[in-house]
């Protein structure tokens, strides 16, 4: 059953292409034989040649021991870099202090602007309120005095009116 397909798929390539097919099959199999003779099998090393681990030495511990960054590091170097992270601590603390500083003062400035433009807002209220106030007694006078007073248009309404009804524009 297994060779039906094989041999069904041969039949039905070309001369040209079976004479290819010949000759990479015969490549193939030539490759497998040189891999089978060159491979070596695997086999158990022999103990001679392993190499043999470094043996370790014992540890020696210091009773004094202090954990330190520069405990390794001859005196004076170890010193400078113990005075470079010091100088480094400090600066980022300045620079810590100073944007604290800024954002502070910009609140107290902020509240001040704000504190400013609010009295101004209230005086600007507050004259807005008398101006409107003076505009409506004015008005409440020109409606009491007809003709005595004139103000908030109502020359301009009167005159309109006469032109209306004489036809002609001005006092005469």
């Amino acid at each position: 059953a297994k060779g039906k397909g094989k041999g069904r798929a041969r039949r039905s390539l070309s001369p040209a292409l079976l004479v290819l097919h010949g000759s990479v099959l015969e490549g193939c199999e030539a490759a497998m034989d040189r891999c089978l003779r060159v491979r070596k099998p695997l086999q158990w090393q022999e103990e001679g040649k392993v190499e043999r681990m470094v043996q370790s030495l014992v540890p020696s511990f210091d009773d004094n021991y202090t954990v330190k960054k520069d405990s390794t590091l001859e005196k004076s170097v170890a010193m400078e870099k113990k005075l470079l992270r010091q100088v480094k601590r400090e600066k980022k603390g300045a620079e810590r202090e100073l944007r604290r500083d800024a954002e502070f003062l910009a609140r107290e400035r902020d509240r001040d602007n704000r504190e400013a433009e609010d009295a101004r807002r209230a005086i600007r209220k507050k004259n807005l309120a008398w101006m409107e106030d003076q505009a409506g007694t004015f008005n409440q006078q020109v409606r009491i005095d007809k003709g005595a007073l004139t103000g908030a248009g109502s020359s301009i309404k009167k005159s309109a009116a006469a032109v209306l009804k004489t036809g002609k524009r001005g006092s005469t």
